[in-house]
């Protein structure tokens, strides 16, 4: 999330952080749920329903709106299902509605450490499904790359 708070990707290309109510809720259960779950799918941080809502609040939404001026996407109906499941086909649905109203097309990046959904093949949408590294990765490489290119001397 952190390479996300300047709203910028590399130079004056913007990088927005759209969500989803799926997205939100997802984000408030995972804090509730205890840290000790018999699986990766049942752990969380265990957080009181107050500090999950404020994660919510207080950071998910100034992100997405204040930071980076993304927004929020109403899913009605789900794209990539199959081969993605129910609950990743609606966040696959969001990052594909995300910007859908620009006036430029936008590149899309979604986010994830689930190897099942980062290796579905066949999904319809122009998404690049990516693990965190490799978007650290991508975002870093790309910005590297834009104040390299600043300092090359220029040809007369």
């Amino acid at each position: 999330m952190a390479v996300t708070t300047t709203g910028r990707f590399a130079g004056p290309d913007l990088l927005q952080v759209w969500s989803s109510d799926h997205i939100d809720r997802l984000l408030v259960n995972k804090a509730q749920q205890p840290r000790n779950g018999a699986t990766a799918e049942s752990r969380g941080l265990g957080w009181s329903p107050a500090d999950a809502n404020a994660l919510l609040t207080d950071f998910l939404d100034e992100l997405v709106y204040d930071m980076t001026g993304g927004g929020r996407v109403e899913i009605v109906g789900v794209s990539g299902n199959p081969p993605l499941d129910h609950e990743d086909a609606r966040v696959y649905t969001t990052a594909m509605r995300a910007a859908a109203d620009a006036t430029l097309p936008s590149i899309k990046y979604c986010v994830t450490r689930d190897r099942e959904f980062r290796c579905a093949k066949d999904l319809d949408g122009h998404v690049e499904i990516l693990y965190p590294d490799e978007f650290l990765t991508l975002v870093r490489r790309s910005r590297a790359a834009l104040a390299v290119g600043g300092m090359r001397p220029r040809s007369h």
